[in-house]
């Protein structure tokens, strides 16, 4: 019986080590082809900036293009977007001093589009339960514990979503700035609030800004699931590159436009309260974040105005001027 359970365990590790030569083989194939889709890669980038400048220079006289030649170059330098954006890139500056100097390039269009679906989850979600959490610390003023809450996951939530847009960036989706930005003062406005020290100042101004979490999450919450439904609408009919993110569509952007005039009208609110609650002499609010505070809020509200007002009136102008001067050729 010994020697049976002997044979037995000798043929095991026989068939581990035959399966080990062979992993050991496949895995030194993958690395060769690693090195190779390296230099691939080096190879195609090289291919696709003399493309682009081979397009630059016929750009320069526009007298050779006919309109034809126009269009087909317009869909040229479209592929040549959708290509460099699967191509290995160094991270920007704020996500290296996070994660370090390391890729976050996804290679495949699957993987980009499937990230980009969490992304939007990612928001949907977290608009709705800081939503949920603004209201509850209304109805229940006495419990501090909500409003730092709030806070707490407005820090995160911003935090978050600022490191997935520079990823989705990475990986060709085209963000604007301001957008970026907001990010970046929203964090310092969360923050503020969660660090500052609590006292009657705070008090004063915790219920105001509550109820302004409570309309801008609502308002955010209905803006996203209307602008994610248009724009899958336009990817699927090839009006938009599957990457997009749905931050600029014009469409939403004037179906909810009275809602988003309230809430940029409340940021601009927020700054006066605080401005005024600083130069109160009823309210101890001598403090350096109570003015800080009021400068952000009215950054907000400005370059908020500033984008609604491009977007819903200056780029439609400009496209209608286009279009006139092209008839008029």
């Amino acid at each position: 019986m010994e020697e049976v359970e002997d044979h037995m365990n000798e043929d095991t590790l026989k068939e581990i080590r035959q399966e080990y030569r062979t992993l050991r083989s496949e895995y030194n194939e993958l690395n060769q082809l690693r090195q190779r889709l390296k230099k691939d890669e080096a190879r195609c980038k090289r291919t696709v900036d003399t493309i682009r400048l081979k397009i630059q220079e016929l750009s320069g006289d526009s007298s050779i293009l006919a309109s034809r030649d126009k269009d087909e170059e317009c869909q040229i330098l479209q592929g040549l977007s959708e290509i460099e954006s699967s191509f290995m890139k160094t991270p920007t500056l704020f996500l290296r001093l996070i994660i370090g100097d390391i890729s976050v390039t996804q290679p495949y269009k699957e993987d980009r589009v499937t990230y980009k679906a969490e992304y939007e989850k990612f928001k949907m979600f977290h608009t709705v339960c800081m939503c949920a959490l603004a209201i509850f610390s209304l109805l229940f003023p006495n419990f501090g514990i909500l409003g730092g809450l709030v806070h707490c996951v407005s820090v995160w939530y911003y935090f978050t979503v600022t490191l997935r847009e520079l990823i989705l960036i990475s990986n060709g989706s085209k963000i604007n700035w301001w957008w970026m930005t907001h990010h970046y003062c929203s964090i310092a406005v969360s923050g503020l609030l969660w660090l500052g020290p609590p006292g009657e100042c705070y008090q004063a101004f915790k219920n105001q800004f509550m109820l302004f979490t409570t309309i801008l999450s609502f308002v955010m919450a209905l803006q996203f699931r209307y602008q994610r439904a248009k724009m899958y609408r336009k990817v699927a009919l090839g009006l938009k590159h599957h990457m997009s993110v749905s931050h600029e569509s014009k469409l939403a952007i004037k179906n909810l436009l009275l809602g988003l005039v309230g809430v940029y009208m409340f940021q601009l609110y927020n700054a006066y309260t605080l401005y005024k609650l600083y130069r109160s002499s009823n309210i101890d609010c001598d403090r350096w974040q109570v003015p800080l505070l009021a400068f952000l809020f009215l950054i907000l509200a400005v370059m908020n105005s500033a984008t609604l007002f491009t977007v819903v009136i200056y780029k439609p102008l400009r496209k209608l001027k286009k279009v006139e001067k092209y008839k008029s050729l």
